[in-house]
């Protein structure tokens, strides 16, 4: 059914591309990102699933990392610049080539940037790096945003919840981004850690 939404959303823009008004451009830019919300949801109940019953099938490929991030923060480009966010980029070593799975790296690396970018606000700044350790790559995505009071931090990463400044700062979530962000870390054999301080930002 989101499919055939999709698809016909899709043929009436372009049919109605010269044509539409503005009250039915604003309609059809309200069912196109629904359904992508709804598709993203779907995408993470699945996500979870597979992940719990252990039936996800890692398929290790080689990855470019800096080509690979530079598709992530394409997803988020748009958001960045409307919030006028300073990216603050590092990688070291440049267009360094590493082993993994390509869907649970995209999960975790999508979902902490979709948070940072989210609770960052207008004007801040938002680092991304990461560091080749011997065996192993350290990512770290920090924010100057609107942090994580400090008796909810042990429960971040619990399915389903939202810290309540999440909430009071009234953007969406579901509570499962970061589940699943740790669920894909461990089964790709990695860690993750977090610092936060309220109205100071999260690493």
């Amino acid at each position: 059914p989101i499919a055939a939404i999709r698809w016909n959303t899709e043929l009436l823009e372009r049919t109605l591309k010269e044509v539409k008004t503005e009250a039915q451009a604003r309609y059809l830019d309200k069912v196109s990102r629904n359904t992508q919300r709804m598709v993203s949801l779907i995408n993470d109940f699945l996500s979870v699933s597979k992940l719990e019953m252990g039936t996800y099938a890692a398929e290790t490929k080689s990855i470019n990392l800096s080509e690979f991030i530079d598709e992530i923060i394409d997803e988020f480009a748009g958001k960045i610049s409307e919030k006028n966010i300073n990216l603050d980029r590092e990688d070291n070593p440049p267009a360094l080539t590493v082993e993994a799975d390509r869907r649970l790296l995209h999960i975790t690396l999508s979902n902490l940037l979709s948070n940072a970018t989210k609770y960052t606000n207008e004007n801040g700044t938002i680092k991304l790096q990461y560091e080749a350790e011997q065996q192993s790559v350290l990512f770290t995505i920090a924010d100057d945003g609107i942090g994580i009071p400090e008796s909810e931090i042990e429960n971040l990463f619990t399915k389903f919840y939202r810290a309540s400044n999440a909430e009071s700062h009234q953007t969406e979530g579901t509570g499962l981004g970061l589940y699943i962000v740790r669920e894909s870390v461990h089964q790709m054999g990695g860690e993750i850690e977090v610092t936060s301080d309220e109205n100071q930002g999260t690493t």
